[in-house]
């Protein structure tokens, strides 16, 4: 018998559809197949939240570290001053060659810590070439062509030169040390400015009054400067704000061109990448501001002593940012060089006997709270706080109101004596029931004394 056509073609285009529904089924089986054994991508800068006390506390070690540190190596500089030796880009020069060494010093640690982990554990030591080739993976999985890679190269390393230059050379003609520290930490406001600007971070209320608490104070430390220092000594001052608005560059621009990353070794590995190149780079500068007469020095008479002592304290102090970096919450890190400013008048007043003048004090105040209004602004907006307040009054409340709920209670306790003890003889005889006895005799001995329970006729209580 023949097939209607219609009905021939009803039942193919039902089986076409059939086909390409089980199709796109297990298709979509696949998928989910494939994302459930696809690891999550894992955040590199998870693992510097603060989550216990542990953590708070190692960050406290960074901030203590770093900010004695810092106000060790500006006091040392400016105490340490030679005559006929005024020579920043020659110092600087000398600095650049200890910190090549920053790699092959992680190298030497990591496999001293390697082998004894391995020892104690009975296993094999990690290889040292897989250290090394996760060190040059400067961009991460990103690919970059040699071009690029050779012009973030030299601009890092040119606007290394140039920041490290403004930010050191007025340590040997300032007033103050502190006064230096203070200026210099105003390059979290042109990072904040920036990040802003190109990053396009969310700007609030709370954050540009922090900004403004931070020009307030800059203005008073340039007015010590000014007022105390005789022309052109006070011209350094400019120069260190240039320092602080290049730093915040640099900071902007290895951001954006290289990528942020905890990875210690990638970090040492940049330190001593930048460090050749500054080092191979910066000799033609530091002849040329010789022979113009724009630095001092004499290659026959060099203070080595003052040379090798800055430098080590700086290489140090280079560990400890890795380390800070690569270890704790950035929050601790920048901290730490805030920090630096009380420790390096403090240090300016026992070693050089300096003293400080209420404006000096007034302006490094504003300094320290716009640092903490900017870093925290994001949680201390007037919503927050006015939340927060009556979350405290609430709280405040019910904790008076339970305190005088506990109060009338043992005051009713005390007011009923036999009441409690039945109570708890109750409890007694409920908790052996559950736990398997027959009956309320073999409650144990001692529970409660006789005769106290006249009124339970069908109990009988053991005597102890």
């Amino acid at each position: 018998m023949a097939t209607k056509p219609g009905k021939f073609m009803r039942s193919l285009s039902m089986q076409v559809v059939a086909k390409k529904f089980r199709r796109m089924n297990s298709m979509a089986m696949h998928l989910e197949e494939t994302a459930a054994t696809v690891p999550h991508e894992k955040d590199e800068f998870d693992h510097l939240k603060i989550r216990d006390v542990r953590q708070f506390a190692l960050g406290l070690v960074f901030v203590f570290s770093i900010s004695v540190c810092t106000a060790m190596l500006n006091n040392v500089v400016k105490k340490t001053t030679v005559p006929g030796f005024r020579a920043p880009a020659f110092s600087l020069f000398v600095r650049s060659g200890y910190r090549i060494l920053t790699f092959p010093a992680f190298l030497i640690l990591h496999w001293i810590y390697d082998t004894i982990k391995a020892k104690l554990t009975n296993s094999s030591p990690q290889a040292m070439s897989g250290v090394f080739r996760d060190a040059m993976r400067l961009y991460g999985d990103r690919k970059v062509s040699f071009e690029r890679f050779s012009c973030d190269v030299l601009l890092l390393a040119t606007l290394t030169v140039v920041s490290q230059y403004s930010n050191f050379a007025p340590l040997f003609a300032s007033v103050s040390t502190g006064c230096m520290a203070g200026l210099g930490s105003t390059s979290l406001v042109f990072v904040f400015i920036f990040s802003a600007i190109f990053l396009r971070i969310q700007v609030i209320a709370t954050k540009v009054l922090g900004v403004f608490f931070f020009i307030a104070g800059m203005g008073l430390l340039v007015t010590v400067e000014v007022l105390y220092n005789p022309w052109p000594g006070w011209i350094q001052t400019i120069a260190i704000i240039v320092g602080a608005f290049l730093t915040a560059v640099y900071q902007l621009v290895f951001k954006i061109r290289i990528g942020g990353t905890t990875n210690l070794a990638r970090i040492s590995f940049s330190v001593s990448l930048f460090s050749a190149v500054t080092f191979v780079f910066t000799w033609p500068l530091v002849l040329v501001l010789r022979f113009t007469g724009m630095e001092e020095w004499d290659i026959t008479d060099l203070p080595w002593e003052m040379l090798m002592r800055t430098s080590c304290t700086a290489w140090a102090l280079v560990f400890l940012i890795n380390l800070g970096v690569a270890w704790t919450n950035p929050f601790f890190t920048s901290f730490g060089f805030l920090m630096a400013v009380p420790f390096s008048y403090v240090f300016d007043k026992v070693w050089n006997n300096s003293t400080v003048s209420e404006m000096e004090i007034g302006g490094a105040t504003l300094i320290c709270i716009g640092f903490l209004v900017l870093v925290f602004g994001d949680v201390l907006s007037w919503s927050r706080i006015r939340s927060e307040w009556r979350t405290i009054r609430r709280n405040a409340a019910l904790a008076k109101k339970n305190v005088g709920k506990t109060v009338q209670a043992t005051a009713d306790i005390s007011k009923s004596g036999p009441q409690t003890e039945l109570s708890a003889f109750r409890n007694a005889v409920l908790q052996a029931h559950r736990r398997g006895f027959s009956n309320p005799s073999h409650v144990p001995a001692g529970t409660v004394k006789a005769g106290k329970f006249r009124n339970f006729r069908n109990l009988s209580v053991v005597n102890p």
